[in-house]
């Protein structure tokens, strides 16, 4: 089964920490609002981070062909600990509707080409 792609999703990059590592990070970033406050955030906490996240997909998780069927490795929270950005096996990122802060960041998240955990 195969999940149809946005209009903002074809128009960037794919969302994946494994094959668009830095436009992936930089879009996160402005979804979050205060790039360099995340950022900095990132480099101090302990876990539920991007580096966690990639720990955890270095550890050899395959990708996987059907996107519904990517396990969920790894939680990366945004600022404040109040987004989730859920990375998937294969490395791509969604933003999860349930946690978002605003509905302003949950649009921004969609524009920027990010699929939406509902």
């Amino acid at each position: 089964m195969t999940m149809e792609r946005s209009t903002a999703e074809r128009e960037h990059p794919p969302r994946n920490l494994v094959t668009n590592y830095d436009e992936t990070v930089s879009a996160m970033g402005e979804v979050e609002g205060d790039a360099p406050a995340w950022h900095d955030m990132m480099s101090r906490a302990e876990g539920n981070t991007i580096e966690s996240a990639m720990t955890s997909l270095n550890r050899g998780l395959e990708h996987e062909e059907d996107y519904l069927d990517e396990p969920i490795v790894n939680i990366v929270y945004g600022i404040f600990g109040i987004n989730r950005w859920f990375v998937r096996a294969g490395g791509s990122v969604e933003f999860s509707k349930r946690h978002a802060a605003s509905p302003e960041q949950l649009e921004k998240a969609r524009q920027l080409g990010f699929r939406i955990n509902e």
